[in-house]
């Protein structure tokens, strides 16, 4: 439970993700692995999502360092 009201503190899951991509801080991380942990899934967090669309959140495991989704 609290791990989910971190994530809103910081703005959602992908707002997280993203912080996480920007200033690579450890604390950041974990939470993100956390919530992620929960799901079931992974995603890494250096992983590059543009234009990706998810209809659900539960068992995706896309691992680090990978571009996704329409380039612009």
């Amino acid at each position: 439970m609290i791990i989910k009201i971190l994530v809103k503190l910081f703005g959602g899951f992908w707002s997280l993700k993203n912080k996480c991509l920007k200033t690579n801080n450890k604390f950041l991380i974990r939470i993100y692995y956390a919530y992620l942990d929960k799901r079931g899934s992974y995603i890494g967090h250096n992983t590059v999502l543009k234009h990706a669309i998810f209809p659900h959140f539960n068992g995706i495991f896309i691992s680090g360092g990978q571009i996704l989704g329409k380039i612009v």
